[in-house]
């Protein structure tokens, strides 16, 4: 998938079920305290809203994962996707370029 490609409200959605799965996950097996997690749902509240491509958002799960490492796992999801969006439209192409 392009960086610039829109997200879906969908695809909003679906990533924030994610990061609150794993900010409930990282509060039950002590990776996150009370502290670091205000610090993290107020960082998401600011920030989350404004994600408009998938550009956006795989830097905000950058920086989330690189600051709380219990959200690593959803931004390596979404970068897979992206990987596979790639390969995807490269396949596409090659495939439409041997036809004509």
């Amino acid at each position: 998938m392009a960086q610039n490609t829109p997200l879906t409200e969908q695809e909003k959605q679906k990533v924030s079920d994610a990061l609150t799965v794993k900010l409930i996950a990282g509060l039950e097996q002590g990776e996150l305290d009370t502290n670091s997690s205000a610090d993290v749902c107020g960082y998401l509240l600011d920030n989350f809203k404004t994600v408009q491509t998938r550009g956006q958002l795989l830097q905000l799960l950058q920086y989330v994962s690189g600051k709380w490492p219990v959200f690593m796992s959803v931004y390596q999801d979404e970068k897979k996707k992206d990987l596979i969006g790639q390969i995807e439209v490269e396949l596409t192409q090659i495939t439409n370029k041997q036809q004509a």
